[in-house]
């Protein structure tokens, strides 16, 4: 009885999300990526120490940022390269 009233809410749920959704999430997550480039490098410029420990977090989170432009663009070549 539970997976007949489960699978009707998952399939609502999954089926509302669009490719407008990736794009506009993958646009937010590029513009996040390059504010965090730039405040790293005006950080990597400075001599005091507690900006060090900022260049040092802002590490942390350029990566999954980087992974997801990274994905967006493999995409793009594959949707090139396929035409």
């Amino acid at each position: 009885m539970l997976m007949m009233t489960i699978t009707p809410v998952m399939d609502t749920a999954i089926g509302g999300i669009t490719m407008d959704s990736f794009v506009l999430c993958g646009t937010v997550a590029t513009a996040i990526l390059i504010i965090f480039l730039i405040m790293k490098e005006l950080f990597d410029t400075s001599d005091k120490r507690h900006h060090r420990y900022a260049v040092q977090a802002l590490d942390t989170m350029i990566l999954p940022f980087f992974a997801v432009f990274a994905v967006m663009v493999a995409y793009k070549v594959l949707q090139v390269i396929s035409l």
